[in-house]
């Protein structure tokens, strides 16, 4: 059957295993907006204008996701420890990424390492607009925003490049 986090999923929404990945993304999204509204809602947090600049953050995680799925893919049919590599990296990753902490923890001598990670940067981004009312960093958005479409762009070159030579690799 079906393991990780859409098992839920497939099992209790009619027809999910039948959409499309665009789709269930979406699906996942609207269950994690409703799930960050409710925490926002038993906080007592009442939202403010700086939600408007939710898209934002948000639009740097999915911009940043499909430029690594992009540059590794490929990549991976040549190189075949790639997909032990991208598990690496995903856990490390995870850790050094303010999922379940705050930025702020980070000591200050690392606190670079903060700012260069577009998943951090765009997860402190979501936190401080739903959990504190306050607008993200739009330059700094902006900036791994525009450095994450780059590195999309690359991929989806690298990737129609290599195209033929993928068929015949697999």
């Amino acid at each position: 059957g079906v393991q990780g986090p859409f098992r839920l999923l497939h099992r209790f929404v009619p027809g999910f295993d039948g959409i499309r990945v665009t789709s269930r993304f979406a699906v996942v999204s609207f269950v994690a907006a409703a799930l960050l509204v409710g925490l926002a809602a038993t906080q007592g947090i009442t939202p403010t204008t700086a939600v408007l600049a939710l898209p934002l953050p948000v639009l740097v995680l999915v911009v940043w996701g499909a430029a690594l799925a992009a540059i590794t893919a490929p990549v991976a049919v040549f190189v075949r420890d790639v997909p032990t590599v991208v598990t690496l990296a995903v856990r490390l990753g995870f850790i050094i990424t303010p999922v379940v902490y705050v930025a702020s923890a980070v000591p200050s001598q690392y606190q670079w390492l903060v700012t260069v990670n577009p998943f951090a940067v765009a997860i402190e981004g979501i936190r401080s607009t739903v959990l504190a009312g306050a607008p993200p960093d739009v330059l700094l958005c902006g900036v791994h925003l525009a450095i994450g479409t780059a590195a999309l762009l690359a991929g989806l070159w690298y990737g129609h490049r290599v195209a033929d030579r993928v068929v015949d690799a697999l």
